[in-house]
């Protein structure tokens, strides 16, 4: 066991050391000048010292107390007073306690630095003791905390491997248990495969007979098929004739092309029948041919327009009479030339001035042409004009309006697609807050392109084929010689562009008023075009100029219905305008529909103006 020391045992008589030591300094003191402490202190032991002391300052019982470490510091005069004598001595002059100096023993200096420094060196080994104690004792503390970590690692590692024998005895368990199974259902699943191949053989052979009962069951309904294309291939020629009969020879000729269709797909038909017979075995395709002449014989026999369609275009077109014969009035009078003029001055400058090169410039080209139908005084030319001018100005100019608006299409938009939508814009803006303007805006586009409605108009008994024409929106020169038709087409085309646009503009976002010619008229008059047979050249580029302006708001409108109308279009309505059109337009809408289809989207069209330009 280790050394056991009590501290307290051993400092027990230091304090009384402590004091007698403080006692015979403080009486060496006055004597001693030097430091006595220290490799440079004095060296008393060379000195002689003479000290004579009074013999009422020593006492016996000093010298007793000096070395008596219980001894109390105060003598009997503290208990008793003050002697007399003591009285006596301070009324006495004061005499010097060292009267002389003389040679003397320097044993006493020796005592007394040799007893301060054993007191320092047992001050010192008290100390170390200690020291030493206080690091015994540590060591032993960390000795303990090492023996206790030690310990407490054994056991953590001792209850880790019991763990893990633990888990290697349960996975080997497991391991066993699991290659049981594997084998099990190896041995199942072999089983199981046997069972499946002889079950796969048994219906293999009940396929083969299935499929070969299917077969010859197909080829008869094909067969079934190819005999109904025939009678209704029939009987839809035979209707066709017997139409071209009663309406006799005279207006048969309004259905040339028509008849060019008819023969066409007579001709086609035959030959799909001749290579039926010469194969002696008629497949799906050649069903879906029979089928597909069926329709497009029927497309000959649509009527040239929709009773919806037709219903609105006549509602327009009365609408449209009805005021043309009330304005005529102030058409004919000499008397209001200037008031026409000045009226055609305040619309044609705004009109031709439209742009979207910034908001303000557009703002006040439509600010001037509400004022004017708004009955407000409005600059033309060096003076002011009103509609309230006369009683049929504001019929007069509205007229007028809406129909050097489509006028743009002629002059600029056809040149320039982009020119389209600002004029659209304010055509709508105008259209919400006149109504009037714009039904006015569509009687003249109707009889500008009347495939807009869309209307095939037929020709009319007496008319001639030039009056016919002008019908249909083509021009004459003078001396009655007819336009180019690559001029009909251009124009047409901006006819297009513009009433796509009109149908696709967002509404001033000051307006509340509902759009009055939005989305739902171009899906209208997209899948009402696709219902009738088609007309070459023109049919192609109104459609295709349509989808490029008003594409992408109607895919974003109708999405799945959108992209189903243009598989139709590519299908069907493409066969049909392939057997009457090979030129320019046919092949550049055969292209447009190829690449929508293809990459899923429609591309904006450049220029479209954003919801917040206005």
């Amino acid at each position: 066991p280790p050394l056991q020391l009590n501290i307290e045992d051993l400092l027990s008589g230091f304090d009384s050391m402590k004091l007698s030591a403080l006692r015979n300094a403080a009486k060496l003191s006055p004597l001693i000048k030097e430091r006595t402490i220290g490799p440079d202190c004095a060296d008393l032991s060379r000195r002689e010292v003479s000290i004579t002391i009074l013999p009422a300052a020593v006492d016996s019982n000093d010298t007793t107390k000096e070395n008596d470490p219980n001894a109390s510091n105060e003598g009997p005069s503290s208990i008793h007073g003050t002697p007399k004598s003591e009285e006596k001595k301070k009324n006495a002059p004061v005499t010097p306690q060292f009267t002389a100096i003389k040679h003397s023993d320097p044993t006493d200096c020796t005592a007394v630095q040799s007893k301060l420094h054993q007191q320092e060196l047992e001050r010192q080994r008290l100390a170390s003791v200690q020291k030493a104690l206080a690091e015994r004792h540590n060591k032993i503390r960390l000795a303990d905390e090492q023996r206790e970590a030690q310990l407490a690692k054994s056991l953590h590692e001792a209850s880790l491997n019991v763990a893990r024998k633990v888990q290697d005895s349960e996975q080997r368990l497991l391991h066993a248990v699991r290659e049981q199974e594997k084998l099990a259902q190896a041995a199942a699943a072999q089983r199981q495969a046997q069972m499946e191949e002889e079950n796969k053989r048994l219906n293999d052979i009940q396929a083969q007979l299935k499929r070969r009962q299917e077969e010859m069951r197909r080829k008869a309904q094909l067969i079934e098929t190819v005999r109904q294309s025939i009678g209704q291939f029939r009987v839809g020629t035979e209707t066709f004739t017997k139409a071209l009969t009663v309406i006799g020879v005279q207006h048969a000729t309004k259905f040339t092309n028509q008849k060019k269709a008819i023969r066409t797909l007579q001709k086609d038909f035959e030959q799909l029948l001749q290579g039926i017979n010469a194969n002696q075995e008629v497949s799906q395709v050649e069903v879906d041919q029979a089928a597909d002449y069926c329709r497009q014989l029927d497309q000959v026999n649509v009527e040239p327009v929709s009773p919806e369609c037709l219903q609105f275009y006549n509602e327009i077109k009365s609408f449209y009479e009805q005021h043309q014969t009330a304005v005529k009035q102030l058409m004919d009078d000499p008397s209001m030339k200037t008031y026409r003029f000045n009226c055609q001055k305040a619309i044609n400058v705004p009109v031709n001035a439209i742009s979207a090169v910034n908001r303000e410039h557009f703002i006040d080209k439509y600010s001037k042409l509400a004022a004017l139908l708004s009955g407000q005084n409005v600059k033309a030319g060096d003076g002011m004009v009103s509609i309230n001018g006369h009683p049929l100005g504001r019929t007069y100019c509205t007229m007028l309006l809406a129909k050097k608006f489509v006028s743009q299409a002629d002059t600029s938009i056809s040149s320039n697609a982009s020119a389209a939508f600002p004029v659209a814009a304010i055509a709508v803006a105008l259209w919400q807050r006149f109504p009037d303007f714009g039904r006015f805006f569509l009687a003249y586009l109707h009889r500008e392109c009347p495939y807009l409605v869309p209307y095939y108009l037929p020709q009319h008994e007496g008319q001639s084929q030039e009056e016919f024409l002008k019908t249909l929106g083509y021009r004459f020169a003078d001396g009655g010689v007819l336009e180019k038709q690559d001029q009909y087409l251009k124009r047409m085309s901006g006819l297009a562009r513009l009433y796509a646009a009109v149908i696709v503009t967002v509404p001033r976002k000051d307006d509340p008023t509902p759009h009055p010619h939005g989305l739902e008229y171009g899906w209208r008059w997209l899948t009402n075009i696709l219902n009738r047979f088609p007309q070459p050249d023109i049919c192609a580029t109104l459609i295709a100029e349509f989808l490029q302006t008003a594409g992408s708001e109607l895919h974003a409108a109708y999405g799945k219905q959108f992209l189903k109308v243009l598989r139709v279009l590519q299908g069907d309505y493409m066969s049909a305008l392939n057997r009457i059109d090979t030129g320019g337009p046919k092949a550049r809408l055969e292209g447009l529909i190829a690449k929508i289809l293809t990459e899923g989207r429609i591309e904006r069209p450049e220029g479209i103006m954003s919801v917040n330009f206005w």
